[in-house]
């Protein structure tokens, strides 16, 4: 796998190995970069399930001041921090080892704020113990929470649709990129 864009355009970068991690394909990247290219430029850049760190690299890469990371795999842990050293990007980033709703309630008593954030979680997988597959309940969380900026952008790579009903975020737009739909997410603006 490569970088995409920007100043480390072409770096090869680690795949997690004998995980369950899918890499978000380099169409699926372009994609998402060229609808953020205005806004990615000293953005802060929030990465959930991150699995091997390749969009928050590609973040990086293309200019965003700051990555957090959140993946509970160790295999992908260590490869997301052994692709950070090599391309010398630690001091840029965090990296959160926990499950994807305990890092997001940690980071929203934080009280932090991301532009972006891109959420690729296990497609159509139910939360253990839960009624809730992954997509619908971090759009719960997200919408209830403060951890998208007011002109922030979220977006989420599924292959379902979300059937939860949101307050303060909307759909802005959908795409289908290959196999995958890429969900586009703005918050409500009052008018």
């Amino acid at each position: 796998m490569r970088i995409s864009g920007g100043r480390l355009k072409n770096h090869k970068l680690l795949v997690p190995k004998g995980t369950q991690t899918r890499p978000t394909s380099e169409k699926l990247r372009q994609t998402v970069f060229n609808i953020c290219q205005h806004q990615i430029e000293e953005a802060t850049f929030l990465d959930v399930f991150a699995g091997s760190g390749a969009m928050g690299i590609e973040a990086l890469s293309r200019g965003a001041r700051h990555v957090t990371f959140i993946e509970n795999s160790r295999q992908a842990l260590h490869t997301i921090k052994e692709n950070l050293t090599r391309l010398n990007l630690t001091q840029q980033a965090t990296v959160l080892s926990k499950e994807a709703f305990f890092a997001l309630k940690q980071l929203e008593k934080q009280k932090a704020s991301f532009d972006l954030i891109f959420v690729d979680p296990p497609y159509g997988q139910k939360i253990k113990g839960s009624t809730q597959t992954y997509l619908d309940a971090i759009l719960s969380l997200l919408d209830q929470s403060n951890l998208l900026s007011e002109r922030g952008i979220l977006f989420f790579e599924e292959s379902n649709s979300p059937t939860v009903h949101l307050n303060e975020l909307f759909l802005d737009k959908e795409r289908q990129v290959r196999d995958t739909r890429l969900y586009q997410y703005v918050k409500r603006i009052d008018s």
